[in-house]
C-alpha cells in the first residue's frame, strides 16, 4: 500500500513539473510573440524616417526586450535608432544617448554575437561617446563581415575608410555595394558624396532633382542640395533649397538653421547671420539638443576664427555630437581655419 502511495505520490509531482515546464515554454513562447510583434511594428515606424516616429520607434523597441529580456534584435534596434536621434538627427544630447545605447548595445552582442546590428550599435557607442576611429572601423567591419551583402553596411564602412584616406580599400567595398543594390538610396548618396568631392556639381544636382521631382514633401533632398550648393560656394542657392526644407521639418531644424546662418555669414549678412545663432539658442530653450559645433558653423561662416573654435573646443570637452566624422565631412565649412594651429591641434586630438 506504501508503495502504491508512494508512486502516486511520484507520478503526481511528475505531472506538476511537466505541467510547470509547458507553462513555461508557452509562456517564453508568447513573450517572443508578444517582443516580435512590438520589433515588427518598431521597424515600420523607423522605415517612415522623421524624428516623431523614431522617438515612437525606439519605446516599441523597448517594450519590445521588456517583453522577452533575450530578444537581441530589439536591444540592438533601440541601439541604433537612439543613436539616430543623437548623432544624425542630432536630436537628443549626448547625456541622453550615450548611456542608452551602451547598454543596449552590449546586451545586443552579449544575447547573439552573429547579429551585424549589434555589432553597428557597438561602433555607434565608439562614434558617439569615444571617438575611437579603430574600434569604430573594427565593429564595423564585424557587421560587414556578419552581413557581407548588405549594401547599406558596405556603404557605411566605405565611408569610414574614405574618411580615414583608405582610399584603395573603400573603393573594393564600394564596388561590391554597387554590385548588390545600386539603386540602394545609401548608394546614391554616396555616390553623389564621391562626385561632389570630385567637383562634379552639376551631375550630383541632376541626380538630386530626380529625388524632388519624385517626392517633391521629402525634406531630405533639399538638404543635400543645400550641402552641395555651399560646398560650391553658392551661398543664395545654399539658402533657396534650406527656405523649402526648413517648413517641411516639423521644428527639428538646428542643422538647418546653422548652415543657414553659415551661408549668410559668407555672403556679409552680419545681423543675419547672428540671428540664425538667436535662433538655435530658441531650439535649445524649447528642448532640441543643440551642438556646440553648429554654432561653429556660424562663426566660421562669419570668419570669425576665434568663436569658431571657442566652440569647437567646447564640442570636444563636451562629446558634443556633430564633431568626429561629421567634423571631417563637413570640412568644407572650416576652410578658413585648415592652417589655424588650433584647429590642426584639435584635429589631432580626435585623431583625424
Amino acid at each position: 500500500m506504501k508503495k502504491l502511495l508512494s508512486l502516486t505520490a511520484n507520478i503526481s509531482l511528475m505531472l506538476i513539473f511537466l505541467n510547470a515546464l509547458v507553462y513555461s515554454c508557452a509562456t517564453k513562447n508568447d513573450a517572443r510573440e508578444q517582443a516580435d510583434k512590438l520589433y515588427k511594428q518598431g521597424l515600420e515606424l523607423a522605415e517612415k524616417g522623421g524624428v516623431p516616429n523614431m522617438i515612437e520607434a525606439a519605446a516599441l523597441y523597448k517594450k519590445s526586450f521588456e517583453a522577452d529580456s533575450s530578444f537581441a534584435n530589439a536591444y540592438a534596434a533601440y541601439a541604433n535608432t537612439y543613436a539616430s536621434l543623437g548623432g544624425g538627427f542630432n536630436y537628443l544630447s549626448p547625456e541622453k544617448v550615450i548611456p542608452e545605447i551602451k547598454f543596449a548595445a552590449d546586451k545586443a552582442v552579449a544575447l547573439d554575437p552573429n547579429l551585424a546590428w549589434g555589432w553597428v550599435a557597438k561602433a555607434n557607442v565608439e562614434l558617439l561617446s569615444t571617438w575611437d576611429w579603430t574600434a569604430f572601423g573594427n565593429y564595423l567591419k564585424k557587421a560587414v563581415d556578419l552581413d557581407p551583402n548588405n549594401a547599406t553596411l558596405l556603404i557605411w564602412y566605405t565611408n569610414y575608410l574614405d574618411m580615414m584616406k583608405r582610399s584603395d580599400e573603400a573603393k573594393q567595398f564600394e564596388e561590391r555595394a554597387m554590385k548588390i543594390t545600386p539603386e540602394n538610396q545609401v548608394v546614391i548618396n554616396y555616390t553623389r558624396y564621391k562626385m561632389a568631392k570630385a567637383g562634379e556639381f552639376e551631375k550630383v544636382k541632376q541626380s538630386i532633382k530626380k529625388d524632388i521631382e519624385a517626392n517633391p514633401k521629402d525634406p531630405y533632398p533639399y538638404w543635400q542640395m543645400a550641402v552641395l550648393c555651399s560646398r560650391e560656394g553658392k551661398p543664395e542657392e545654399a539658402l533657396a533649397n534650406l527656405a523649402i526644407q526648413i517648413p517641411l521639418m516639423n521644428g527639428d531644424i538646428a542643422d538647418e538653421v546653422a548652415l543657414s546662418g553659415f551661408n549668410l555669414g559668407r555672403m556679409g549678412k552680419t545681423e543675419e547671420a547672428m540671428a540664425e545663432l538667436k535662433k538655435l539658442d530658441e531650439l535649445a530653450e524649447k528642448g532640441t539638443y543643440v551642438s556646440p559645433a553648429l554654432k561653429a558653423w556660424v562663426y566660421a561662416g562669419l570668419n570669425n576664427k576665434d568663436e569658431a573654435m571657442a566652440f569647437l573646443e567646447k564640442g570636444y570637452n563636451e562629446r558634443a555630437f556633430r564633431m568626429g566624422l561629421d567634423l571631417n565631412g563637413f570640412s568644407f565649412i572650416f576652410k578658413s581655419l585648415e592652417d589655424d594651429p588650433r584647429y590642426i591641434e584639435l584635429m589631432k586630438k580626435m585623431k583625424l
